[in-house]
């Protein structure tokens, strides 16, 4: 018992023989006091003694005792076998603590026989039923883990993914006009503008891949572009699924035509007609 104090740093009136005299008896302590031998103590109540750690193993020691209260403690870490070999033990109240792991099978056949009772609720990690449970509660946890995590990560990586690849295209359309020099001055682009052929690359990072739809016909979508200049173009489009054919677009663009406007006829190997038109302002 003062392995058990010192262990636990209990502030009773835990001293000197522990049931002797018997007005004086510890504290949470039940003594017999047989005629021909010395007392011993068959009853421990440590319930709501603030006790933390693990079970100390000098309650092994107590061979006479029936009775032992652990409940509403701190107490932590498996459930020792050595309360199975207590001979005279018949019940056991390990509730509300923060036990974790299996129950010992020894343990658990004393209560199946019916020679002990035994307390185990509110220990949120404790296995009550064997191994076999721990073992099955783990491979849940790391599935729940697993499927939680996993979305995270995946969605992140694609949020990621996106920001990157919306910044090149955003980079290269911010970097088409300097590396282009085929303009030197507003005058030489004005000149070039005139009849200028594009290829279709230079059209995605005009109209950064065609991001901007600022208009639809019959025969196809109207995106918003940027000369090198920084000029607004408007890029008329035919689509591939469009039943008519290039002279019915070109008669179409024809029609729409400002006077005087400059554009350019753009006839690519996908098949695709285009015509690029300077905004007027």
């Amino acid at each position: 018992m003062m392995a058990i104090r010192e262990c636990y740093a209990l502030e009773e009136n835990w001293k000197g023989d522990p049931c002797a005299p018997r007005a004086f008896a510890w504290d949470g302590l039940n003594c017999t006091y047989p005629p021909s031998i010395p007392a011993q103590i068959t009853a421990l109540n440590l319930s709501s003694s603030r006790l933390t750690g693990a079970i100390n193993s000098s309650f092994g020691d107590l061979k006479s005792l029936q009775r032992l209260d652990l409940s509403k403690n701190s107490l932590s870490g498996p459930v020792p076998g050595f309360l199975a070999q207590m001979p005279s033990l018949l019940f056991l109240d390990l509730s509300s603590n923060k036990l974790s792991g299996p129950v010992p099978a020894a343990l658990l056949e004393k209560v199946q026989n019916g020679s002990l009772v035994l307390r185990m609720d509110n220990n949120a990690n404790l296995c009550d039923n064997g191994p076999s449970t721990c073992d099955q509660e783990k491979k849940r946890n790391r599935t729940l883990i697993i499927a939680t995590v996993v979305p995270i990560v995946v969605a992140a990586l694609l949020f990621v993914a996106g920001l990157l690849i919306l910044r090149r295209m955003r980079n290269r359309q911010d970097t088409w006009m300097p590396n282009n020099s085929r303009f030197t001055s507003p005058q030489a682009s004005s000149h070039i503008f005139e009849n200028r052929k594009f290829t279709y690359k230079e059209l995605k990072l005009m109209t950064a891949n065609f991001r901007e739809e600022i208009g639809r016909g019959g025969f196809g979508a109207v995106f918003l572009g940027y000369l090198e200049n920084g000029n607004p173009v408007a890029v008329k489009m035919r689509s591939k699924t469009s039943s008519q054919g290039d002279k019915e677009f070109l008669a179409e663009v024809g029609c729409s035509l400002v006077p005087n406007l400059p554009y350019v006829h753009l006839k690519t190997e996908r098949r695709c007609c285009c015509y690029v038109f300077r905004f007027s302002i």
